[in-house]
């Protein structure tokens, strides 16, 4: 619920605040990657021993997380649109979204055959 609500509000936000957002795709792409960066690196931190929190501090941390995760994709996926429709080619888009939903779907597939 926090990733589906978290991005679809990104997804709003940054759609109405650039009504010509074809200019700024590389500065999302890269605040979402410095954002997924720094959230594989605090997570991977919270794993360490040496860290005792109370079972709803930790809770709250990761919905922190799954709520920032979801504001990078949010950024990222805006870009990618941003991008394609550069092209002025309509079968893009639909191209773009069938090969996110392939690199959702295989990695599960994988590890269940596996």
């Amino acid at each position: 619920m926090v990733f589906a609500a978290t991005i679809l509000g990104v997804t709003l936000f940054v759609n109405r605040l650039e009504s010509d957002s074809n200019h700024t795709y590389p500065l999302r792409l890269s605040v979402s990657l410095v954002a997924y960066i720094s959230i594989a690196i605090m997570l991977t931190l919270s794993t360490l021993e040496s860290f005792f929190v109370t079972p709803e501090l930790y809770f709250a941390f990761l919905m922190a997380m799954v709520f920032s995760a979801a504001a990078a994709n949010g950024l990222s996926q805006n870009a990618a649109f941003a991008f394609v429709a550069g092209f002025a080619r309509t079968e893009y888009a639909p191209g773009l979204m069938a090969g996110e939903s392939l690199a959702g779907l295989l990695p599960s597939i994988i590890g269940k055959c596996i």
